[in-house]
C-alpha cells in the first residue's frame, strides 16, 4: 500500500481542524437529529412535527394568494396529514404563483429558522416561536 504524498497529509491534517469543539458538537448533533427523525418518521412521535409542516406549506399557499390580491376562505390541516387552502382570486394567472408557494413558502421557513437559529439567542427565539424551551 502506497503512502499519502507529504502536502496531501498535510491537507489532510489541516481538514482536520478545520471544524472546532462547538461546530463539531453543533455538527453532531444535526447529524443526530436527523437520524433520530428518520428513525421516528413513521411513528406517532413525529406527527406535530409532520402537522406543522403540512401547516407551513398550505400557510405558503395563503400568503401567496393575499400577495395576489385574492382571498382565502379556508385553511384546513388534517390529522391524516394532508391539507387544503382554498382561496378566490379575480385573475387567471394567480394560481400560477399560488401553486408553488406551498413548497417555497416552507422551505423559506425552514431557512429562516436554520439562519436564525445561528446564535444562542436565536436558537431559543425560533425554539420558542414552536413551543420549545425559552
Amino acid at each position: 500500500q502506497q503512502a499519502l504524498p507529504v502536502e496531501a497529509q498535510e491537507a489532510m491534517a489541516d481538514y482536520t481542524q478545520f471544524l472546532t469543539p462547538a461546530q463539531y458538537f453543533a455538527l453532531m448533533l444535526i447529524l443526530g437529529s436527523m437520524v433520530l427523525i428518520f428513525a421516528l418518521w413513521k411513528t406517532k412521535l413525529c406527527l406535530p412535527l409532520k402537522l406543522l409542516t403540512v401547516f407551513m406549506h398550505e400557510l405558503g399557499h395563503a400568503s401567496m394568494a393575499l400577495l395576489c390580491c385574492g382571498k382565502v376562505t379556508s385553511l384546513t390541516v388534517q390529522a391524516n396529514e394532508s391539507g387544503l387552502t382554498n382561496y378566490t382570486y379575480s385573475r387567471e394567472c394567480v394560481r400560477f404563483w399560488v401553486t408553488p408557494a406551498g413548497y417555497i413558502g416552507s422551505s423559506m421557513v425552514g431557512f429562516g429558522l436554520v439562519v436564525g437559529s445561528a446564535t444562542v439567542l436565536g436558537a431559543l427565539i425560533c425554539a420558542g416561536m414552536h413551543g420549545g424551551p425559552g
